[in-house]
């Protein structure tokens, strides 16, 4: 069976609008006259037909193609709507038709329902029809006419309601074609936005970029896909008018009908026509300039967030969410690459980092301060000195006043820094490489014989730090005028090292930084046993060392004590002073008397011998400060052998012990505590008793088992290679 009058559909043409074409064409009184020939089921919204029979009925009906009765449903704007790897499961996954259809849960979203008209009053008046995109949501404007779609009847003002039959509102009588109409030909935006949107409905699933449309070369639009393009301007006008409602983009003055502002927080499908109109037309123009407008509006949202609401990056993360978004997520890191130096980002900066570490992130690398520490193999404190210096290149702090303010470090400063790390030496290896001590480096640097890097001295740091170079030229400096002598039969009464020459010039006060100015003047006769760089190839004659003692002697008359008081200083027995001789930590002098033989001259010592005695063998309570224990705990520790102790109670019956403060300060910094540990590593106790329990780090054995202590170098190859897991 076939009707007798047939018509061809017109351009858009829905298929509500043909059926009612045909329907008086061949003077059928029945609105719904097609059901007649149809099976059931018949859908509600003939404009969304599914079944393959439908179609071949009325195309036996009408003579019109299958294929071209789809066109004039809404599944002809599926493609536009849907990703192209989606599109080949939506033709077989409903109904039995060969064509892509739409998926019931996505209509609402979209499209109106059947209940619901949207119609240009130009188009009805010239063509007594309807057209399929009214039907689409964010389709609000005629391209033909450029003028506004009308969605609400203007008479009794609810939501249009068409009698299909009559053409008038379905409430109150009122013919369509009488409806008034807005026009959109002098505000370019809106007309921007028309061309815009029916062209891309008729895009399909490709990359949508509209040759009439005049937008920079680098806009995302010319990469974008028309599902992605619709989700954006509707999602993205939602958000930023949550997070930014002032912003330029929707003053009125830009937009075709002033926005009203009350209810804006609703979804598409309770919007009306006017506020989507709006919505899209602001997001165009956010579009049309990008990135320039994007960036603006970051920096007012950024702007007017804290540490307690800085949420806005993880609502783009949430709300724009798979790999078509990587072009929104990729502008906003590069936004926040540009604004790193300015605190406006602040709030921002723990997402920035987060999002590098996805794949495909070609920004430079951000470091928390706890990393970079860590790849630098120092302490949080000190990298902090890096930074006030220069060092490292930072995020800019916050310009309010915070509890906890932090930064952000390029992994590439602290590659740099680390390089040039390597080329320094800390106060052990400057020691080592100088041949003396670490004390003695220390009194070098303050003299100003030994130039340092970094330290307490320098710039107020806790830890020394010394370049090669300094080393080198100081050594350079002090020894370049000293003359090569071989060195006669080794070191004898007659031929002196180093050392002994130090002990004896300090009972007169001579330290090694004025030991060393004296061989750079030649006041004091030295030689070099080869041509080597080093003090430990530096002799003198006992003979000159002796002459210069016996001139510093006669220029300062020192006060001397006896035996007697020496022992109640040093609160010793004399067979511990004797013992103090011996070993030569203490050198007496014999008072000159020819009535008496040598050996039965008496001696004394010099005050100044005792009080540097003293001060580098140290009391208990001295030693319990360096050591932050008890004075008690430091007793316990020297009887059961864990400290060394010079002399004491346990020892040799003397009254209080002494201990070397060079060696009890080597001794302390070789051994962390527990504590002292976890702020090294920085982690947690739960973490460290797990890597204990694993034998990642053993506990020292000598004391005891009553406290944990650990090694220090133990804990630092960890550091390296918890770094590097």
């Amino acid at each position: 069976m076939h009707l007798i009058n047939r018509l061809t559909p017109l351009p858009y043409e829905s298929m509500v609008g043909l059926l009612e074409r045909l329907r008086r064409a061949n003077h059928y009184e029945e609105p719904y006259w097609y059901h007649g020939f149809l099976p059931k089921p018949i859908p509600h919204n003939i404009n969304a037909l599914r079944l393959a029979t439908h179609y071949r009925i009325l195309a036996e009906l009408t003579g019109i193609s299958p294929e071209r009765l789809a066109a004039c449903t809404i599944h002809r704007f599926v493609p536009a709507f849907y990703p192209e790897e989606e599109l080949a499961t939506l033709v077989h996954e409903y109904g039995d038709s060969n064509i892509p259809m739409w998926k019931w849960s996505d209509t609402g979203r979209w499209i109106h329902s059947s209940s619901v008209h949207k119609v240009c009053p130009l188009c009805y008046s010239t063509d007594q029809t309807f057209f399929a995109p009214w039907q689409l949501r964010l389709i609000t404007s005629c391209q033909k006419h450029q003028v506004m779609l009308v969605d609400t009847c203007p008479s009794c003002q609810n939501s249009l309601c068409i009698t299909i039959s009559s053409g008038t509102c379905a409430r109150c009588g009122k013919p369509v074609h009488s409806f008034p109409t807005t026009s959109i030909s002098n505000h370019p935006a809106s007309l921007q936005l028309t061309n815009l949107l029916w062209s891309a409905i008729e895009c399909g699933s490709k990359p949508y970029s509209p040759a009439s449309l005049s937008i920079d070369a680098n806009n995302p639009l010319h990469n974008m896909a028309t599902c992605t393009l619709f989700t954006f301007l509707w999602r993205g006008a939602q958000l930023l008018l949550s997070r930014d409602p002032n912003n330029p983009i929707f003053n009125d003055s830009t937009l075709l009908i002033p926005l009203v502002r009350e209810g804006l927080y609703i979804t598409l499908q309770q919007a009306n026509v006017n506020l989507i109109h709006n919505m899209l037309t602001a997001m165009w123009q956010l579009l049309q300039y990008w990135p320039e407008t994007w960036h603006m509006t970051l920096d007012r949202i950024a702007a007017t967030e804290d540490d307690g609401y800085a949420r806005f990056p993880r609502m783009l993360q949430t709300k724009f969410r798979g790999g078509e978004w990587d072009w929104l997520h990729q502008s906003w890191m590069a936004y926040m690459q540009v604004r790193t130096d300015t605190d406006i980002v602040y709030p921002w900066l723990r997402y920035y980092r987060i999002a590098q570490r996805l794949p495909d992130r070609q920004f430079p690398e951000l470091l928390s301060q706890r990393e970079a520490a860590r790849r630098l193999g120092i302490s949080e404190q000190n990298l902090k000195t890096h930074i006030a210096s220069g060092d490292l290149r930072t995020t800019r702090p916050p310009a309010q006043n915070h509890k906890r303010p932090w930064r952000l470090i390029e992994a590439e400063s602290v590659k740099q820094l680390g390089l040039a790390r390597k080329t320094q030496l800390s106060l052990t290896e400057a020691a080592n490489s100088y041949g003396v001590s670490k004390e003695q480096i220390v009194a070098l640097v303050a003299a100003g014989l030994l130039q340092a890097t970094s330290g307490p001295l320098v710039d107020g740091t806790s830890t020394w730090c010394f370049s090669t170079k300094a080393i080198m030229d100081s050594l350079t400096a002090l020894l370049e005028n000293v003359p090569i002598r071989t060195l006669p039969s080794g070191f004898t009464n007659e031929i002196w090292d180093l050392l002994r020459v130090q002990r004896t010039l300090s009972t007169i006060g001579i330290r090694l930084p004025h030991l060393l100015a004296l061989v750079q003047e030649g006041t004091l006769p030295t030689y070099r046993a080869e041509n080597t760089i080093g003090l430990h190839v530096l002799w003198w004659e006992s003979l000159a060392v002796l002459t210069t003692l016996s001139q510093f002697v006669q220029a300062e008359q020192p006060v001397m004590l006896s035996a007697n008081m020496v022992c109640e200083r040093l609160e010793c027995k004399p067979t511990t002073l004797k013992h103090l001789v011996s070993t030569r930590l203490l050198m007496p002098i014999q008072v000159q008397d020819p009535t008496k033989p040598k050996d039965k001259r008496r001696q004394v010592y010099d005050e100044r011998d005792v009080i540097s005695f003293q001060k580098r063998y140290i009391t208990t309570d001295i030693a319990a400060k360096i050591l932050r224990i008890t004075p008690i705990t430091v007793q316990n520790w020297a009887r059961a052998g864990r400290l060394t102790a010079l002399m004491g109670p346990s020892i040799d019956g003397s009254h209080i012990y002494r201990f070397d403060k060079t060696m009890l300060a080597e001794w302390r910094y070789q051994r962390l505590t527990f504590g002292e540990a976890l702020k090294f590593l920085g982690v947690s106790k739960a973490t460290l008793d797990r890597w204990v329990k694993q034998g990642k780090l053993i506990p020292l054995n000598d004391m005891d088992g009553k406290q944990r202590w650990f090694g220090r170098e133990d804990v630092v190859r960890l550091q390296r290679f918890s770094t590097h897991l």
